[in-house]
């Protein structure tokens, strides 16, 4: 990925040179670095709080309880997974922070299942659980996506939230087409094996 951006940033100097727009660069340069640090700083402070909201949650016992509300259908989403282990409750937190579209909070509980999932730490095999759970964190479930609403509202829309219908159809039906992909990969792979 570094070798394709670098291209794109090294064309668009070598065709700004042939056709002589190098200001038209400088002015594009110079406003898209204040776009992103505007950007950054948005979202820097909507991560910190939703970051912070999720650790007095975690410290107060409310994601341990979230967990226990999960556990029933993750039990079946995750049948060699016990259901009182630390990588059930690392996957239970992490659907919870992805539910309210704390993607950012979601991160370090997804990296902190999967090696919880990873049977021996030497082994780089993925088994199904983790291959499930990757797919379940990326097209997670979201009820409420936060950073997009904060993205929407500073993009100026007066109804940041207006897109919850279409966020909930599409990523329950990204989660769905999931699991039945990695269930129909698995019962391949198992025909194989024999």
């Amino acid at each position: 990925m570094d070798v394709v951006l670098t291209g794109f940033a090294l064309l668009s100097v070598v065709f700004t040179l042939i056709f002589g727009k190098m200001d038209l660069l400088s002015a594009a340069v110079m406003e898209s670095g204040t776009e992103a640090v505007d950007l950054c700083l948005t979202l820097c402070g909507a991560m910190m709080l939703w970051g912070g909201i999720m650790e007095v949650a975690k410290k107060s016992g409310l994601t341990a309880k979230a967990a226990r509300l999960f556990c029933p259908v993750l039990r079946h989403l995750f049948p060699e997974v016990s259901p009182h282990s630390e990588a059930m409750e690392a996957i239970s937190l992490n659907v919870t922070a992805n539910l309210f579209g704390l993607g950012n909070a979601a991160t370090p509980l997804g990296i902190a299942a999967m090696k919880k999932l990873q049977p021996h730490p030497a082994n780089i095999t993925a088994t199904s659980s983790m291959v499930r759970f990757v797919m379940l964190n990326t097209a997670s479930i979201q009820l409420l996506p936060t950073t997009v609403a904060v993205l929407r509202q500073n993009a100026g829309s007066n109804h940041p939230l207006e897109i919850l219908p279409a966020v909930w159809l599409s990523s329950i039906g990204s989660v769905v087409i999931g699991f039945l992909a990695c269930m129909l990969l698995e019962r391949r792979d198992s025909h194989e094996l024999r």
